[in-house]
């Protein structure tokens, strides 16, 4: 059964096949609405990465778990969705079938030396001015 549920547009297959051809360090940079975020799910599956931690701020996750429900079968687990740091740590770990760990910049700083022990095997970011901001610095 292939995990794609939709199909890409023209503009997202050529960021699908441009990230599949770098492999690791670009990024996608266009208008709201363009599919970047169906692009990036569909770059993970291809490379068959099995465990994604996704970057992002709250608001995004909520659009980062709609987006999975919509355009593929690929298990997540939100991270950030848990009330207490406590029943956080609590997932993370490896899960058999697990491939994307929504996650938000602030429980990166919160609970690094966890993420530090999971087999990562790919990253995405979005919206990253929240990386470059002052205040954000360590992340």
């Amino acid at each position: 059964m292939t995990p794609y549920k939709t199909k890409p547009m023209i503009i997202q297959t050529k960021a699908i096949d441009f990230g599949l051809i770098h492999r690791a360090g670009w990024g996608l940079i266009s208008e709201m609405g363009t599919g970047k975020t169906m692009a990036a799910l569909y770059w993970a599956l291809r490379l068959k990465l099995k465990c994604v931690a996704v970057l992002g701020r709250p608001d995004d996750l909520d659009t980062w778990e709609e987006q999975i429900q919509l355009h593929t079968t690929a298990r997540y687990v939100n991270i950030c969705r848990p009330s207490s740091t406590r029943e956080r740590l609590k997932l993370v770990k490896p899960v058999d079938g697990v491939t994307f760990y929504l996650l938000t910049y602030d429980s990166v700083k919160r609970m690094r030396k966890a993420l530090d022990r999971m087999p990562w095997d790919g990253v995405i970011a979005d919206e990253m001015a929240e990386l470059r901001h002052w205040s954000s610095a360590k992340t």
